[in-house]
């Protein structure tokens, strides 16, 4: 399977333990997750956590990649320039903490993870929305989690 983008259902949102979002986030208001970027074969999802700043600017993002039930956590700095009448060219430039115990599967993180954004496109408006993604991803020290 590849990578779509989908509002969660009732049943996905019930299967996922949502508390490293939770967690990370600091959040005191429950955690409502409403869409993802998911492959179902491969058991592994993208989804965006919030904004570092309050504001109508992307900047940088949080987001979390959910590699079989280790959530990945980073931060992507997201821009976009649009040129009149067409579509619009996003660049995500990110730095990808990859746990320890997912050394050895470091180089399918990687892939994925760009597969992913490529799918997730703008705001999960898809590939199809965008004239070109531009991706950046740099290995960050292994961290332990």
């Amino acid at each position: 399977m590849a990578f779509i983008n989908e509002k969660l259902s009732e049943r996905d949102k019930a299967r996922i333990d949502w508390s490293p979002y939770l967690v990370y986030l600091n959040r005191r208001v429950p955690f409502d997750p409403f869409m993802w970027t998911i492959d179902r074969g491969r058991d592994v999802f993208l989804m965006w956590i919030g904004k570092r700043h309050p504001g109508p600017h992307l900047g940088p993002v949080w987001f979390g990649l959910n590699w079989k039930g280790t959530v990945i956590r980073f931060l992507a700095n997201v821009s976009y320039k649009t040129d009149p009448g067409t579509r619009s060219d996003i660049y995500w430039d990110i730095e990808l903490p990859i746990p320890e115990r997912l050394v050895a599967e470091q180089e399918e993180v990687l892939t994925v993870l760009e597969e992913a954004i490529q799918s997730h496109g703008y705001q999960y408006s898809g590939p199809s929305a965008l004239r070109k993604s531009h991706i950046s991803i740099r290995e960050k020290k292994t961290v332990t989690a």
